[in-house]
């Protein structure tokens, strides 16, 4: 009886310690489903809302205008926040487990800063002061150069990192769903972006576009929840 409750007591103190998701992340399926829900319903109130303001009370637009209001990039800029926190918790798991993950979990060493990175350049349109600068130093035969200054470097990281992040979420179904829907969405979001002079001015096609802008962080998000487990 010694014996065994001796073995219990270092089984335990050889246990992971609790990692910091298991206080934020519940894994029950109606969780995920409820915070599934309210995310995307709260990125359609901002879409639909901002649409709503803009045309009938254009004096609220400065703030929460589809267009021009602030709530329009504060709302991805706190998904992707979001996210950069629960790819650390990934990192602090990943890092403390004794499961062979043959190493992958390095990749979250670049995730976090990366998703960081994105929150601050929606939040300060850092990208587009950047790929001005970079566009009067070196200068692109482009109608759109100043665009694919930011994109095109954006666009490879979050491939890459879909990638190598798919290969962490193989046996997660909502994680690869909602990561792959964020990347396909922000491709269609560069596409509208980038061939918006070729494009009729119209407002479904503004409405499109936001929408994606809104959609793919959200998605992002989720994807990262889903892994949190």
């Amino acid at each position: 009886c010694s014996h065994a409750t001796g073995r219990s007591r270092e089984i335990a103190e050889r246990r992971l310690p609790a990692s910091p998701a298991e206080s934020i992340v519940r894994p029950q399926l109606w969780a995920h489903v409820l915070i599934t829900m309210l995310t995307l319903g709260a990125g359609a109130a901002v879409l639909w809302g901002g649409d709503w303001i803009d045309r009938y009370r254009p004096q609220l637009a400065e703030a929460f205008g589809m267009q021009t209001g602030r709530l329009i990039w504060l709302f991805p800029a706190i998904c992707l926040l979001f996210a950069a926190q629960l790819a650390y918790i990934n990192l602090w798991y990943r890092v403390r487990s004794r499961k062979d993950f043959s190493g992958r979990y390095r990749v979250w060493y670049f995730v976090v800063p990366a998703w960081l990175t994105f929150s601050a350049c929606v939040a300060t349109d850092g990208h587009h002061l950047a790929a001005r600068a970079a566009n009067v130093r070196w200068p692109l035969p482009f109608q759109s150069a100043e665009l694919l200054w930011w994109m095109a470097p954006a666009g490879v990281l979050l491939l890459t990192f879909a990638r190598m992040l798919s290969h962490e979420m193989r046996r997660t179904t909502g994680g690869m769903l909602f990561l792959w829907t964020a990347t396909i969405v922000a491709l269609v979001d560069a596409a509208i972006l980038l061939g918006r002079p070729m494009l009729a001015e119209s407002h479904l096609v503004l409405l499109i576009e936001q929408g994606c802008a809104l959609l793919w962080p959200a998605s992002l998000m989720l994807s990262m929840i889903a892994s949190a487990i």
